[in-house]
């Protein structure tokens, strides 16, 4: 009598059976035993996987039984950028270096230019100059791999101004476009006849006076000039006298100098 033997194939793969998913490398791990199909071809070793992307596994052949049947698995979607859930605080003043990136929570990672990956700090980044770059994406987690990353970039604060008030002196420039923290340069002295010039103040009244050697610009400022009049201010006196028969000689000057007196005194007394 002759017998026939029937060769069953391997039992299908139960959900999850076959193959590790890890995340954070991006990678499929196939246990023994099994394989997993990828673009077509049976792969037994570890698989750089896309996220969003189906995969089918099944038990591999194995002495002299049949491969299962395959089984669909797809890894998760890479989240989405974070968007406007992360937002730019420029910096206020040129040179400042006061920017921040706020909205960066624990469940998100940035890294400043090309620096490395850094967990979030679970509310700000502070203290960036102009021109950082922070990109941002959500950490990979044991479902889904990290998110799409985007970049966001400081723009920088607006320049300062240091204006010179002469105080009817002789006009001196601005000094623009200057950093905070600036230290700056006496300009040359105004003029103003009559009168000698004492400095810079912070304050009209001439009160308090600017230190160009160790005072720093973190605002927009105004310097006013400081004078004191001079003691030795030529003056001319002129005594003019009323000629009677000017009413009728319509020639005649109706008054005539008939003295000069020459002096020095204190500009602008009286």
């Amino acid at each position: 009598a002759s017998s026939t033997r029937v060769t069953t194939a391997a039992a299908v793969p139960s959900a999850g059976e076959g193959y590790v998913i890890d995340y954070s490398n991006e990678t499929i791990t196939v246990t023994s035993g099994y394989e997993v199909c990828v673009d077509g071809e049976w792969k037994t070793e570890n698989i750089k996987f896309a996220p969003g992307t189906s995969y089918e596994v099944r038990k591999a052949e194995a002495n002299g039984v049949p491969a299962s049947a395959e089984v669909s698995f797809t890894t998760a979607a890479r989240p989405a950028a974070p968007g406007d859930a992360v937002t730019v605080v420029n910096e206020t003043i040129k040179g400042k270096d006061d920017g921040a990136v706020k909205g960066i929570t624990s469940d998100m990672e940035y890294k400043l230019g090309d620096g490395n990956w850094t967990s979030g700090p679970g509310d700000a980044l502070t203290n960036l100059a102009a021109g950082t770059t922070v990109t941002v994406r959500l950490k990979a987690t044991d479902a889904a791999p990290h998110g799409e990353a985007q970049t966001y970039t400081m723009e920088a604060g607006v320049p300062l101004t240091v204006t010179f008030d002469s105080n009817d002196g002789s006009d001196v420039a601005s000094i623009e476009d200057l950093s905070y923290n600036a230290s700056i340069t006496a300009p040359t002295a105004p003029t103003k006849t009559g009168y000698t010039f004492v400095g810079w103040y912070k304050d009209e009244a001439g009160t308090s006076a600017w230190d160009f050697s160790s005072e720093k610009v973190t605002a927009d400022t105004t310097l006013y000039a400081k004078w004191t009049a001079n003691t030795n201010t030529a003056y001319t006196v002129k005594h003019w006298q009323q000629n009677l028969d000017a009413a009728s000689d319509e020639n005649a000057e109706n008054y005539t100098c008939a003295d000069t007196e020459n002096g020095t005194g204190i500009t602008g007394a009286s």
